[in-house]
């Protein structure tokens, strides 16, 4: 598999690099209407229960998800959500399939590994209504 010139700290590939695969995986799962519909299965936080407002929308949780099966672990799915490259290229995805308001909207960066550590036990609750 041809490697794309390997940029410090991205995820991904046999040796650390960031393989053309990787970039097509992330862009199709970032592309991919199912995982909007499964995060529409989740229930929505109760106005006025206490914490505060989520920084992220429930679909980044399921592109999480998506990345532990492209990336192998937590950390190399995280570090891929810190990317520019991987971010903007979820962020297209997300402009396609929930309009250009929903990208713009996102943070500037995806969430780290102690957030998605938090918020997986949340998508372990309810994996009845994401199958």
């Amino acid at each position: 598999m041809k490697e794309v010139e390997p940029v410090d700290g991205l995820a991904g590939g046999s040796k650390g690099g960031v393989t053309v695969l990787d970039v097509d995986r992330v862009t199709a799962l970032a592309a991919n209407l199912d995982v909007y519909r499964m995060a529409d299965a989740l229930p929505a936080q109760r106005e006025g229960s206490p914490g505060r407002p989520a920084e992220f929308p429930d679909y980044v949780w399921v592109l999480f998800a998506g990345l532990l099966g492209i990336f192998g672990s937590a950390r190399k799915a995280a570090a891929a959500m810190a990317s520019p490259l991987y971010w903007s290229l979820m962020r297209k995805g997300v402009a396609a399939c929930l309009g250009p308001a929903a990208a713009l909207a996102l943070p500037a960066h995806g969430p780290s590994r102690n957030q998605w550590n938090w918020h997986s036990r949340r998508l372990r609750d309810h994996l009845p209504q994401l199958h």
